[in-house]
């Protein structure tokens, strides 16, 4: 959220009145879709939900929930250090996506 606020220029110092909080409400990582014939995955798919609430001193502004989901693949061979950097990249996009789903939505009221 931090990233997504400075570029959009809106990330406020240290005598800021706004504050903005984020609490990740859900977090699921899993299957998507297995593989033909297998019991093996061909994806893995990692879904969150994220609150965000901006205050001005202690009065709530605005809520808002957004939610989303990223895909990955497994390493082709049983290869637990690629598939764990796949879902660590999957993850990195989703919150990438989410926080700027949130400042989107928060500047649309």
């Amino acid at each position: 959220l931090r990233e997504q606020l400075s570029r959009g220029g809106y990330l406020g110092g240290e005598g800021s009145e706004g504050r903005l909080d984020g609490e990740l409400v859900n977090l699921y990582a899993g299957v998507a879709q297995l593989a033909p014939g297998t019991s093996g995955a061909l994806t893995y798919r990692v879904s969150a939900v994220l609150r965000v609430r901006l205050f001005k001193g202690s009065t709530l502004l605005a809520q808002t929930d957004v939610s989303g989901s990223e895909d990955y693949l497994p390493a082709l061979r049983p290869d637990v250090l690629t598939t764990e950097a796949n879902r660590q990249a999957a993850i990195r996009r989703l919150a990438s996506a989410l926080a700027s789903d949130a400042v989107t939505r928060l500047q649309t009221g």
